[in-house]
């Protein structure tokens, strides 16, 4: 079964540096688990440290820092468990078709494929998770619906780029199976 293999093992190597990186730090900094702290004393970490840089925040702030008036720590306490629920049960290939059925065909390509992630505005991200899923990061991160589509526009593309590196969407079951390994 090489699949999940190959994609963990790609991913690790993309990273660079010997802590690790990639598919793990990715998936762990965003489901909460794994590898995705900073060894940097001060920094964020994860997708806390994602989030500042997608937001405006710095990431050398405290893990309370507010990106554009956004608390990022609540935000991304919220994000996490939002995103694994969004790519469980073939969620990922869903978030793509749902672009594409939103008329984001150009956008879904690019995130999917190896070059640079074109974006998307937080009404058009609507279309590709949902407007539960707002709804629920707005509720659970305490910010408006508006900011949470924003958050949501700018962290689908990255969720999508980084679990699909060689230009391929990976198997459901291998998420699924990558998912839960991070408690997801």
């Amino acid at each position: 079964m090489a699949g999940l293999d190959d994609l963990l093992g790609s991913l690790t190597k993309q990273a660079g540096g010997g802590e690790g990186g990639g598919l793990n730090d990715l998936l762990g900094g965003l489901l909460g688990g794994g590898s995705g702290g900073s060894s940097q004393g001060g920094g964020l970490g994860g997708l806390e440290d994602m989030l500042g840089g997608l937001l405006g925040g710095g990431a050398s702030g405290s893990p309370g820092t507010a990106a554009k008036g956004m608390n990022v720590a609540a935000v991304a306490a919220a994000l996490g468990p939002l995103l694994a629920k969004l790519l469980k049960g073939g969620g990922l290939s869903k978030m793509v078709q749902g672009a594409q059925a939103s008329g984001l065909s150009s956008q879904a390509d690019s995130w999917v494929g190896t070059g640079s992630n074109e974006a998307v505005s937080g009404q058009e991200v609507r279309g590709v998770v949902g407007d539960d899923a707002v709804d629920e990061l707005a509720q659970n991160a305490g910010i408006s619906h508006d900011e949470a589509a924003d958050v949501l526009a700018k962290v689908v593309p990255q969720v999508v780029s980084g679990l699909t590196p060689d230009g391929q969407l990976p198997a459901d079951d291998d998420l699924d199976q990558l998912v839960a390994k991070f408690g997801g």
